[in-house]
């Protein structure tokens, strides 16, 4: 199931984060986790199959210098090692165009 990150997915997000070749340690990821989604400015969506996210992406929106439109940029992203190949990358993916 593709939702938004909640803070109470910190110790599984900093696992990830393990994956993704950044480890972090739950209390770290706990803080960085409140202050992104408290940011209005990022997004965070994981993948979450049977209360274990198997990847997540987290981006942020911002302005552009050669055009009004604004940007999406993909700050993280990563799918744990056994599920990939599952389409769960392109699930996270195309929320960068929602």
């Amino acid at each position: 199931m593709l939702r938004e990150a909640k803070l109470k997915d910190y110790a599984q997000l900093a696992e990830l984060m393990g994956t993704l070749g950044y480890p972090a340690d739950c209390q770290s990821m706990r803080k960085r986790l409140t202050n992104i989604l408290a940011n209005p400015h990022y997004q965070t969506y994981v993948f979450e199959e049977e209360g274990k996210l198997l990847g997540m992406i987290g981006m942020m929106h911002s302005l552009a210098y050669h055009t009004d439109d604004t940007h999406v940029r993909v700050i993280a992203f990563v799918v744990e090692d056994a599920a990939q190949g599952k389409g769960i990358g392109r699930l996270l993916m195309n929320q960068t165009e929602e």
